[in-house]
């Protein structure tokens, strides 16, 4: 199990903690700790699960007490273990799991755990890439030495520039700043008129390299697109070309956005009916939805906090714009949908989906000056590619 961190599994439970699904990201862990033989990786597995079981009493379950006895027992568990396992840095997440507890046990209000309190998990494998982005570095060596961070260059342009394709640019400021927590997010942000635009979905395969779906393509952007199962099966209707790649979840809440050669439309899965839809060449089903009727579609701040990429709808769906948005030395960080649909509307968006988002969240794009990328950290199943007609 020396290559813990890269089996997929793990890497699955990694995102699905990062997204604030605590019990999905149990029962990820949960496989991986049963194919397990080595003591000190059962009690590492041992210990995340618990961490996870205790999140998910307190978010949840509103079980404040129970929430503090798994937090104890994953604790035990940490302790028992190096500084540094298997690339996860073990010390600062056992203190924070350590001060979660003793929050909880001097108080029994679930309110005292805020999302700023919650242990998280830093994978040394990732810390090249995060040394590179704080040194302002603006090219890389190894198997990305053409590409760039869009980090390292606050005065990218609001949207994506390319000459000859569909993409348009609204001028050369720096994109406006999203502020949360202390934290401050320069979002990246790719506006296209549809009637000009292929919109493609392609099968990844848990894959992370979105540079190379791009180069081979042709495309202008491609982004990391819907949701996937504990079985890495796609959830939800996608549509490319015409041709459905999955199908229909009646049970996913949230939305479909639908686009013709024309227009996008973002529908509510309950309104949504899939035979009367035959015109469709563009389809993606995600959740939630963050705009709806020009109105912020979010009631609430859930304390989640994650990177995120959004489809957004303009001029009656004639612009499709798409937002990705994530912290410079954590890729699978970034703000709470209620501040991203906030962001959202004061761009002027009249429509808006939510994608995957955590260490999914990535996006690999093509301008004048270049290819740049924004690595996922963990796999994806469909590409959303943007290609100009």
């Amino acid at each position: 199990m020396s290559g813990l961190v890269d089996t997929r599994d793990f890497q699955k439970g990694a995102q699905l903690y990062a997204e604030g699904r605590y019990w999905e990201a149990h029962e990820a862990w949960e496989k991986v700790w049963r194919a397990s033989e080595d003591p000190e990786t059962r009690l590492l597995l041992q210990g995340l699960i618990q961490v996870c079981a205790a999140l998910y009493k307190v978010y949840e379950k509103r079980d404040a007490a129970a929430a503090g006895r798994l937090f104890q027992r994953a604790v035990s568990k940490l302790d028992q273990l190096p500084d540094v396992l298997h690339n996860v840095q073990i010390t600062p997440f056992r203190e924070a799991a350590t001060a979660c507890r003793d929050v909880l046990e001097h108080d029994q209000d679930e309110g005292t755990l805020k999302r700023e309190r919650i242990p998280r998990l830093v994978l040394l494998a990732v810390l090249p890439v995060l040394l590179f982005m704080l040194a302002g570095c603006t090219s890389c060596s190894s198997r990305d030495a053409d590409k760039t961070s869009p980090h390292t260059d606050t005065s990218a342009p609001l949207a994506l520039t390319a000459s000859g394709t569909a993409a348009e640019s609204s001028g050369s400021a720096p994109p406006g700043e999203l502020h949360e927590d202390g934290r401050a997010y320069v979002p990246q942000i790719f506006a296209f008129d549809v009637a000009r635009t292929d919109l493609l979905i392609e099968d990844a395969k848990m894959g992370t390299d979105l540079a190379e779906i791009l180069t081979r393509t042709g495309a202008t952007l491609v982004i990391n697109g819907g949701f996937f199962d504990t079985n890495d099966r796609p959830l939800g209707l996608a549509i490319s070309q015409g041709k459905p790649v999955s199908a229909f979840s009646k049970t996913m809440s949230g939305g479909l956005l639908i686009a013709d050669d024309s227009h996008a439309t973002l529908f509510s899965t309950e309104s949504f009916d899939p035979d009367a839809q035959g015109g469709a060449r563009f389809a993606v089903q995600c959740r939630p939805r963050l705009i709806v009727d020009s109105k912020v579609n979010i009631k609430r701040d859930d304390g989640k906090r994650s990177a995120r990429t959004a489809l957004c709808v303009k001029e009656g769906g004639q612009k499709l714009v798409v937002v990705l948005v994530r912290d410079a030395t954590d890729p699978s960080f970034g703000p709470s949908l209620f501040t991203l649909a906030g962001f959202l509307l004061a761009e002027g968006c009249e429509a808006a989906l939510n994608l995957d988002g955590g260490p999914s969240t990535g996006a690999a794009w093509r301008d004048g000056s270049g290819v740049h990328v924004e690595r996922p950290t963990a796999g994806i199943r469909h590409a959303l590619l943007f290609k100009g007609r």
